[in-house]
């Protein structure tokens, strides 16, 4: 309930000011907590303006922390119309001259013959079923239901498709279906199927895995996979044999795929189209080998897997090969798209250059010879090329000519005119000398064998038929399935626009690109890194100094961890960095380069300076800027392997290592300047040395500073002890980087800091609000007891009233 006021009425006594008096003196208390609140809130503001310049520095210090980042290069081309490049930080400077002979392009095939009218036409019910890159899809019809626009979509949404648009083309009246590849390159090419295509795969039990993944990749190693089991080691004669039969019975010769540390499953999926003359496809799928036949239709193809340890003592478990789809199993039955209605406009090819001149070898023509065990005399037989087969040839067809091979062959979307000659002997020559000879064109290269089916040929001879290889054909073009070309030079992309332009004689006139060290990046970023310490060091002097003007301690004077952020981001540019020596490095300290740090602490970049070090020894800047725990060994015998960029401290190490009967007894490792060596290692039988990797259980820090350390060792040295001197590298922007995570990150100094100051804020809210509420009693109190006196008072005034009057009327 509300506190009655009597402000002095009855007394004249101004007793709301006294009360106002009393309680500005009892306030004192109040008004310190208040005051110490707001220094507390001006800290916390500090903190947060210390976090952003320390944030600031460490991106400038990312900036500069790995030395593949640094590798910065400019690019220029002679002919932007022509070719463009991008080089990154794995290319090398220097000049190269391209000529580019042909631009990879895409596959497309058009419906040649239409009776569609309006996108809104039915296409009938039935299969459509098509190839890309090898993988065929089927692609279903509804009778009466199915428009052109909706079969169009069907293929566009079906979740299997492999790559291909399909479009509509409005010409001469009718709609057209148009297939486009979304790859360019030879490897994408289009083909529509009259019947199914033959695809073998492995046991559906059966998973190539590996220890880190559930399914295996091309780049897992075969020694990695769980099927595997080694013990001794490789004895080298270890193989995968792949053997089987073409798509007419045909028996492959036996393939061997040499087994060592380093071959991987895509090494076996190269071998096994290798051992079929490139007429099939073999890829991996969720761990599971696939072999598909190029050419769709029958076809008798069997693929057959097996291990051979050789005189070693090593298993592999491989697959099972079987059918997973039957050649001609399905056929198609739309006939308003039928295959014979398309035809190929646009030829899927490779991109074709030369750099600096290579290849320097001349075009070499593929020779193929096919030769039976004798002469044919009736009967038909069938050539396949790269996917595509031939119709019936007659045994007795000639070379060229109306009704020969060679036009057989050209019938075929994937053969030009004069792209194969044939020549040589028929088939009913008697007795057969050297066969039939197909020579192809020299701009092909290496090409597929040519598979026959000679099966409905008879004669006297046994059914068979030789195909053999008599010259392997030879590309003198880099070629590539894009036109974005990445693994031609080194850290170097070229996009291909077009062919060459030429000169007045026809002459192609290759373009020139100039890759140069782009050190002005390099030396901006060592600048907003200087700036940005300069920032840094500013606010900790403002914070943490005395201000001679105001006469008072900076706000985050009396923090120790701040203090410290000042004394230890100088360290990384104070004496010799982490790893490096004089008697091998050119530069050891950031001097060296340029950067010092003045008597106030702020940080000078002499640029002129640091320009005469890079132009001497680039490669020593950019370590001392940005090496990333890499190292080396003063020893042959005992090799740097590895470190890890976290955990390995870096620095000079001392290492001994015991060996005995080719294997290691033990290993000593410590830090130069120690006096104790530390044993705690651990190795393979090949030489493999991991030094200890163990952390604090409370910190989850490092044990020692060798941490993730690795060192190979050559176990073909005689018995004896070895030594060596290994360094470990770590440029100062990356430990300065180390240093500045540690201050940013959770629980790091800057959120201790915080934290502190978050608890007396609160701590000292409950104070504030506590002393309001024993002030809002105390000032209850003053107002009761003063409004008792103002009653007591004016009873008295009120008794001494009557008592004047009493007198008077007595003594009148």
């Amino acid at each position: 309930m509300g506190v009655l006021r009597f402000p002095g009425l009855a007394t004249g006594i101004d007793t709301a000011a006294i009360v106002n008096q009393l309680m500005i003196i009892n306030s004192r208390r109040l008004a310190k907590y208040q005051l110490q609140k707001v220094d507390y809130e001006k800290q916390t503001t500090a903190l947060d303006e210390l976090r952003a310049k320390v944030s600031s520095l460490e991106s400038t210090a990312s900036a500069l922390s790995d030395i593949d980042d640094l590798e910065v290069f400019s690019a220029s081309s002679s002919d932007t119309d022509v070719l463009t490049l991008i080089a990154s930080s794995d290319a090398s400077q220097g000049s190269h001259s391209i000529l580019i002979d042909q631009m990879a392009t895409t596959n497309t095939w058009i419906q040649d013959t239409s009776t569609f009218d309006y996108k809104t036409d039915y296409v009938g019910g039935g299969s459509f079923i098509y190839s890309y890159n090898n993988k065929e899809t089927t692609i279903t019809a509804i009778a009466d239901e199915t428009t052109l626009e909706d079969f169009v979509n069907l293929i566009n949404n079906d979740e299997n498709n492999p790559g291909v648009t399909a479009s509509l083309l409005y010409q001469g009246g009718t709609y057209h279906l148009m297939l486009s590849g979304r790859e360019t390159g030879e490897d994408y090419q289009i083909s529509i199927n009259a019947t199914s295509t033959e695809v073998w795969r492995a046991d559906s039990e059966y998973t190539l895995a590996s220890d880190s993944t559930l399914n295996a990749g091309l780049s897992t190693k075969i020694t990695e996979l769980s099927q595997f089991a080694i013990n001794a080691g490789l004895q080298g004669d270890e193989v995968i044999e792949i053997t089987g039969t073409d798509r007419y019975t045909n028996a492959i010769t036996q393939f061997d795929l040499s087994i060592t540390s380093n071959t991987t499953l895509a090494h076996l999926m190269d071998a096994i189209e290798d051992a079929f003359d490139g007429n099939v496809k073999a890829t991996l799928e969720e761990g599971k080998i696939v072999v598909t036949d190029k050419a769709s239709g029958l076809s008798e193809l069997t693929v057959s897997l097996a291990y051979n340890a050789g005189s070693g003592d090593t298993t592999l478990t491989v697959p099972t090969m079987a059918v997973y789809k039957e050649g001609a199993a399905t056929s198609e039955s739309l006939a308003s798209f039928a295959s014979t209605s398309f035809v190929q406009t646009q030829t899927a090819q490779n991109s074709e250059i030369k750099v600096d001149g290579y290849p320097t070898a001349a075009a070499v023509s593929e020779v193929q010879a096919i030769v039976p065990d004798g002469r044919r005399t009736s009967g038909t037989f069938k050539l396949t090329y790269n996917g595509q087969t031939t119709a019936d040839i007659a045994y007795n067809a000639p070379v060229t000519g109306a009704g020969s091979v060679q036009e057989a062959l050209e019938a075929l979307s994937n053969v030009d005119t004069n792209d194969i000659v044939v020549s040589g002997d028929i088939f009913d020559t008697n007795p057969v000398v050297n066969g039939m000879i197909f020579t192809f064109s020299n701009t092909l290269g290496d090409v597929p064998m040519l598979v026959i089916d000679a099966r409905s040929m008879g004669g006297p001879g046994s059914d068979v038929v030789t195909v053999t290889e008599t010259t392997k054909g030879v590309n003198p073009w880099i070629s590539a399935n894009s036109n974005t070309l990445t693994d031609v030079l080194a850290g170097i992309t070229l996009n291909l626009h077009d062919i060459n332009d030429v000169d007045s004689g026809d002459n192609p006139i290759p373009v020139e690109i100039t890759v140069n060290r782009d050190t002005g990046a390099i030396r901006s970023k060592i600048t907003r890194m200087v700036n940005a310490y300069n920032a840094l060091i500013t606010t900790l002097k403002k914070q943490t100094e005395y201000d001679t003007k105001d006469k008072k301690m900076g706000i985050l004077s009396k923090d120790v961890a701040v203090s410290l952020i000042k004394s230890q981001s100088r360290d990384p540019f104070i004496g010799t960095v982490d790893g490096f020596i004089s008697s091998i490095d050119t530069y050891i300290q950031s001097l060296d380069i340029g950067l010092t740090i003045d008597g106030a602490g702020m940080m000078e970049f002499d640029t002129d300076e640091f320009n005469e070090a890079i132009d001497e020894d680039y490669t020593n800047v950019l370590e001392l800027l940005g090496a990333t725990k890499n190292g080396n060994s003063s020893s042959t015998i005992v090799q740097f392997y590895g470190a890890s960029d976290r955990y390995t401290t870096a620095g000079t190490y001392e290492v001994e290592v015991d060996i005995s009967s080719n294997a290691i007894d033990a290993v000593r490792i410590r830090l130069s300047g120690e006096s104790t060596w530390r044993t705690g290692a651990t190795w393979t039988g090949t030489g493999l040395i991991t030094l200890d990797s163990t952390f604090d259980s409370d910190t989850g820090d490092p044990l020692y500073a060798e941490n993730s350390l690795q060192l190979a060792m050559d176990l073909t040295n005689a018995d004896g002890t070895y030594t060596a001197t290994v360094r470990v590298k770590q440029g100062m922007a990356g430990t300065l980087e180390d240093l500045l995570d540690e201050i940013l990150e959770a629980d790091g100094r800057l959120d201790v800091s915080t934290d502190i100051l978050d608890h007396k804020i609160t701590a000292m809210d409950r104070r504030i609000e506590y002393e309001e509420a024993r002030l809002t009693k105390v000032e209850t109190r003053l107002i009761l007891k003063f409004a008792r006196l103002e009653k007591t008072l004016a009873l008295m005034q009120l008794q001494m009233s009557a008592v004047s009057m009493v007198n008077a009327a007595t003594f009148g």
